[in-house]
Order: structure tokens, then sequence, then C-alpha cells
């Protein structure tokens, strides 16, 4: 998947007890994502391991705040997580906040980090995911 993008981030549901084993959450398309609660595991016999997430929207929104809140560039995947959270399309989101898709599409694309005056400006109008 590239360069590692951050270091382990484990995210929780307050109230709810801690789970046994945290649940490696890759749906997000971002490798660092644990889940230690807020979630649960059934094994169907027609379709195998099926797991449930007890919030998806609000998981996902801790994940946008936990991205936009390091002190780091981001990653080409942390990019495209928080463009899908906004629900904008790649040529969308370049016209948008950053006059043409070339910068875009180079940000998500490529292993290496996006950040400049236009990303930052990007991760705080994300925020409110």
């Amino acid at each position: 998947m590239g360069r590692q993008m951050s270091e382990r981030a484990e995210f929780h549901v307050m109230g709810q007890p801690y789970d046994a084993a945290p649940l490696h959450y890759t749906a997000s398309g971002l490798d660092y994502v644990y889940l230690v609660n807020g979630f649960s595991i059934e094994n169907d016999p027609d379709y195998g391991r099926i797991v449930t997430i007890d919030s998806a929207d609000d998981l996902h929104k801790a994940i946008g705040l936990h991205i936009i809140t390091q002190e780091r560039p981001l990653a080409g995947a942390e990019f495209r997580f928080l463009r899908k959270q906004m629900k904008l399309t790649q040529k969308e989101l370049a016209a948008d906040y950053f006059g043409g898709a070339d910068v875009q599409t180079k940000g998500q694309k490529n292993s290496s980090s996006i950040r400049s005056t236009d990303a930052d400006a990007f991760c705080t109008l994300a925020h409110p995911i």
C-alpha cells in the first residue's frame, strides 16, 4: 500500500467495554485504523464472516478528525478518504479547491505526501465531515 501513513490509531465508542481482540478496519482504505469496540462479528454459514459497525458515520467522522489534526503531511489514501467523506469526485474537488484535476489526482495516486496551503485549506474545509 506504499509508505505507512501513521502509527496505529485505535477508535472506540465511549461507554462500551473494549473487545478482547481489536478489529483491523480496512474498509476505510487506511492501513492504520483499528476498532477496539463498536462492532460485532457474525459467522454466517452462507456468507462467511460478517462484520457490522455500530455507527459507521460517527466512526468516519472520528477518523476524519484524526487525519486533519495530525502534524504531518497527508498520505494519498488519507486525502482520498477525506474526499469521499465529503462526497466529492476527484474532478469536483480539484475544480472547487485546487483549480484543476492535476493537483488532486497526484495527491491521491502518489505514495508521497501532499500538503500545501491549498491542501491545508482543504483539511480545514473537511473538518465538518
